[in-house]
């Protein structure tokens, strides 16, 4: 299942549209029975290399023991020598933006509770415990049942 979620992603990737798009489906019960009953894989988009289509073909084999492993697909010929296909030339040698705060441009609607209202000061601005560490420690011996703790105080 998980190679045939593989093709899925990356047939959904390269296309932009969710495999068997072209059908005319409407809901997920709908596609998953035209799957089910088909011995046809998606439709693949004309701009991609042989390479590719040969292995979504591989991915999309109805018998899992047909498909390949992971281990199979890592030495795949679409997977093989990627720097030479262009996959991660740059066409622009210009630096990525900064990000952006999406908190920034949003508003809340007047009498609309937010999130961090309701946590608390500190919280989603980097807030730390005193210690530094972002993670909670846990305390646990035989003698006791497990237990969560921040810095000794029980949660």
């Amino acid at each position: 299942a998980d190679v045939w979620s593989l093709g899925c992603t990356v047939l959904h990737m390269v296309s932009g549209k969710p495999p068997w798009h072209d059908q005319g489906l409407k809901t997920t019960t709908a596609i998953l029975y035209h799957i089910a009953n088909t011995e046809h894989p998606p439709s693949f988009p004309s701009n991609i290399s042989q390479k590719l289509q040969d292995m979504l073909l591989e991915c999309f084999q109805r018998n899992p023991a047909q498909r390949p492993t992971a281990e199979d697909l890592i030495l795949h010929e679409f997977l093989q020598n990627p720097l030479s296909q262009g996959w991660f030339n740059r066409t622009n040698s210009a630096a990525p933006s900064a990000p952006v705060s999406v908190r920034s441009h949003l508003s809340t609607p007047a009498g609309t509770r937010t999130l961090d209202g309701m946590l608390g000061p500190g919280w989603g601005t980097g807030f730390k415990p005193a210690g530094g560490s972002a993670l909670a420690s846990y305390n646990a011996s035989p003698s006791t049942s497990f237990q969560p703790s921040v810095h000794g105080d029980s949660l």
